[in-house]
């Protein structure tokens, strides 16, 4: 037997009928379209006016025609249905976990290197990824407010679930005319970085303040410093030779590429900051946000210079 449905006293199975005779043109089509007997769909059209409190049709030598409150209620009766009918797929998707859309927040240069080039993998089955900007102090706090997923260097603490996506390395920006935009390692010192007239992100920045932390742990201080806080606009000053730009944002504007060695790791270490997502683990979709994470992960993974 068909599921009931009501919205306060109106059982929707009897606006669908309601529909269904108006789309048909008479009780006879309409009852075998829904496979209902006839004398059961009059009363069914009798009872939902009985409900309603206002006459639907006018019955007039046994043909029935749309009262002016009747056609006036169409437009709201379809609306009704097609509500129910988006609430039941909402219910279902909430049930079965399956997430439809996805709001992820990051900061801007999350979004601009590794969050767009992501999306361009998706398919047409995957969620619709919606990005909201925000500063990496406050991403995991944009969970709270509408996101699904944040990313950030920030670390995250609290109850929230979350995995490491990957490393990204600070870059070194200089033009094509700089010294070091001919060196085979592609690689500089943090000793001799210092000396360089730098254009530098502000202090507040991530990405900044692992610079400057690897500087003081260093015993260095730099020379001179310009602040900027649109790196896009820091590697177009490098390439034009106004100075040298440190960012985490891949190349653009004709500027050379350097990696900046960590004389706190071994080897070939180089400066990074890492990247972590975060998300609610009591998110009804929590399972399909983590593989959207991970996806993200192993996505970051192809990025030129970035570290797993």
């Amino acid at each position: 037997m068909p599921e009931r449905h009501t919205v306060g006293d109106v059982d929707l199975r009897r606006v669908e009928h309601f529909l269904a005779v108006v789309d048909e043109g008479t009780v006879t089509a309409a009852a075998d379209r829904i496979r209902l007997a006839q004398p059961a769909l009059s009363r069914q059209l009798f009872q939902l006016e009985r409900e309603l409190g206002i006459r639907l049709f006018d019955r007039t030598r046994g043909r029935l025609s749309l009262t002016p409150a009747g056609r006036d209620f169409v437009p709201v009766a379809r609306e009704l249905v097609a509500l129910a009918e988006r609430t039941q797929a909402a219910a279902r998707t909430l049930a079965e976990g399956v997430l439809r859309r996805l709001v992820l927040a990051a900061p801007t240069a999350t979004l601009m290197e590794l969050v767009a080039p992501f999306l361009g993998t998706l398919g047409e089955e995957d969620p619709l990824v919606l990005v909201r900007e925000v500063s990496p102090s406050r991403a995991y706090s944009a969970l709270g407010t509408g996101a699904d997923l944040a990313i950030s260097p920030a670390p995250v603490t609290g109850r929230l679930a979350h995995r490491r996506l990957g490393a990204v390395l600070l870059r070194v920006y200089v033009s094509p005319d700089h010294p070091w935009s001919r060196r085979p390692t592609r690689r500089v010192e943090l000793a001799e970085l210092v000396e360089e007239p730098l254009i530098l992100l502000p202090q507040d920045n991530t990405s900044r303040v692992e610079l400057d932390l690897a500087v003081a742990e260093a015993g260095l201080a730099y020379d001179r410093v310009e602040e900027c806080a649109v790196a896009r606009v820091i590697q177009a000053h490098a390439a034009a030779g106004r100075g040298v730009g440190v960012v985490t944002d891949l190349p653009r504007f004709g500027a050379r590429s350097l990696t900046i060695a960590d004389p706190r790791g071994a080897g070939e270490a180089a400066l990074h900051i890492v990247l972590n997502a975060a998300w609610d683990p009591a998110h009804f979709a929590a399972e399909a946000i983590e593989s959207m994470a991970g996806r993200i992960g192993s996505f970051l993974a192809t990025v030129d210079g970035a570290i797993r």
